[in-house]
């Protein structure tokens, strides 16, 4: 038997034996009230009814003061097991609510980690789906013309609806755009230039079925010496396109 059944069986046996004592009690009592009687029979027959019924209230107010006595006691004893049982009831209340809170806290780091693993997958299916493009690049100069010819490749997977584009030059639209080398750009570099940017901006649709870009920057600086210095071409960034951009 648990701590709590305990708690609660001693008040009721408590009480019972509280009964049980007013019962043993009045009935001796009554016992020598009916014996005394007895043993003054012919006295209690001359009584008047008046006298009669203050021995009767006299010999019956112990009775009653032993009843309220016990019932007073009785009360205090229900009163002090509702003081238990409410405290027992705040504790498993102030119990039910920290293991609430720890179900809480428990149910949002799940949440979370399972919010880390959906984005983890989602990322990792975006970077799947992007086509890997790259650009090269080689010196095509003759004796008349000093210029840059430069190359987009792409290594997949598929994509469709490509519009590649280097600024200032004319757009080269693909429907499917596979693997191997996609379109080419002359850039013509003029004698007395010193510096220039070319920007690339390739518009196409993914195979989850999104529109993506992806910039490009290659920088040409002419040396001291007069040489042509090409700098590393660098993959600026991925985005999703904006309808109004895909529509420009």
């Amino acid at each position: 038997m648990g701590e709590n059944e305990t708690g609660a069986v001693e008040p009721v046996r408590h009480a019972r034996g509280l009964t049980w004592f007013g019962f043993v009690i009045s009935g001796l009592y009554i016992g020598l009230v009916v014996f005394y009687v007895s043993y003054t029979w012919p006295l209690v027959t001359t009584m008047e009814p008046n006298e009669i019924g203050d021995a009767l209230a006299g010999v019956f107010a112990p009775l009653a003061f032993l009843w309220l006595v016990l019932g007073f006691m009785q009360q205090g004893d229900e009163l002090k097991n509702s003081v238990d049982a409410l405290k027992l009831q705040g504790d498993e209340l102030r119990n039910s609510v920290e293991q609430q809170r720890e179900l809480v806290k428990v149910t949002r780091e799940q949440l979370k980690a399972e919010a880390e693993v959906r984005k983890m997958n989602a990322d990792q299916q975006e970077r799947d789906a992007q086509p890997k493009l790259s650009l090269r690049h080689e010196h095509a100069t003759n004796a008349v013309i000093s210029g840059l010819r430069v190359y987009l490749s792409s290594l997949g997977p598929l994509c469709t609806d490509m519009v590649a584009e280097m600024r200032g030059s004319e757009a080269h639209e693909l429907h499917n755009a596979d693997r191997g080398q996609l379109c080419t750009w002359f850039v013509r570099l003029e004698p007395d230039f010193n510096h220039r940017t070319l920007e690339f901006e390739i518009k196409y649709t993914d195979r989850r079925g999104v529109r993506m870009f992806q910039d490009f920057k290659i920088e040409i600086v002419r040396a001291r010496d007069g040489m042509i210095e090409i700098g590393r071409t660098r993959h600026i960034c991925t985005h999703p396109v904006e309808d109004d951009d895909w529509e420009d």
